[in-house]
């Protein structure tokens, strides 16, 4: 904290409240795309799997965490569709509210085959955002 800031209020809670994932890579010992080591700075050797256990968020996973949004496209080619599915399962099992936004033939960074599909799936994946943030974050008493 910085020396000009006040301190956190004590009402104020610095848990996360709220999750939203958009193509992320969930397990590194079932990724089939690039290489982990590209993810994870092994080099140009393969990581240790103890390297990709630590590193996979659905490692973490439990029945505490924050409701999740995944947002994820059929054809992506750098983070296969699966490792949003793989995250998906993961927090059903432990009971963690998630929704699973799947953009048919949708791939990296939302594009399309045609400009249609990709505004189609921009504007889906940015709609689907900003609802589940007004729905989770905050204060909802106010």
């Amino acid at each position: 904290m910085e020396a000009n800031q006040p301190p956190p209020s004590a009402t104020e809670s610095a848990r996360v409240q709220g999750v939203v994932a958009w193509y992320g890579v969930s397990d590194f010992g079932t990724y089939e795309g690039r290489e982990a080591s590209a993810f994870l700075g092994c080099g140009s050797k393969s990581c240790d799997a103890n390297v990709e256990w630590a590193a996979s968020p659905v490692t973490y996973v439990d029945a505490q965490d924050p409701p999740f949004l995944i947002i994820h496209g059929t054809t992506e080619e750098v983070v296969p569709y699966q490792q949003a599915q793989r995250l998906y399962d993961a927090l059903g099992a432990k009971n963690v509210r998630a929704d699973l936004v799947t953009l048919p033939g949708i791939g990296h960074s939302f594009l399309g085959q045609t400009p249609e599909a990709t505004r189609t799936g921009s504007l889906t994946a940015l709609e689907r955002t900003v609802a589940f943030i007004d729905q989770t974050i905050g204060d909802k008493r106010r």
